[in-house]
């Protein structure tokens, strides 16, 4: 898991303090620190699978709790 931005999602941010896991295996577990409400881009560094659609666009949604409550219902 690799840190990106919007403009250039396949390649590595060049943003101070950007993740990157390097390559491991299916079980390993990456935890990244949520520090504010902007989206966060990541992609899978291993060859051509960013190209292949392994790629992520994270952003927050505030809910309130009645429109939490309409999911659940």
């Amino acid at each position: 898991m690799t840190q990106s931005s919007a403009a250039s999602i396949c390649n590595a941010s060049q943003e101070a303090g950007a993740f990157k896991s390097g390559m491991q295996n299916a079980t390993f577990e990456f935890p990244v620190k949520v520090k504010d409400e902007k989206p966060v881009f990541y992609y899978c560094a291993v060859k051509m699978h960013c190209q292949m659609g392994m790629f992520v666009r994270r952003s927050l949604v505030q809910l309130s709790l009645s429109s939490l409550k309409a999911l659940v219902d």
